[in-house]
């Protein structure tokens, strides 16, 4: 398992959201867990 994580102070929810898709796309495995204090969905 390969994990990628994303820290810092501004919003990134579509950034991740697209780097889902791609892995999608080639038939990888993803699981997105938001821990931010707002929990954007």
């Amino acid at each position: 398992m390969k994990k990628i994580g994303f820290i810092g102070a501004y919003d990134k929810i579509d950034l991740i959201i697209y780097v889902a898709k791609i892995l999608t796309t080639l038939k990888q495995k993803v699981l997105v867990v938001d821990s931010t204090i707002v929990r954007k969905s």
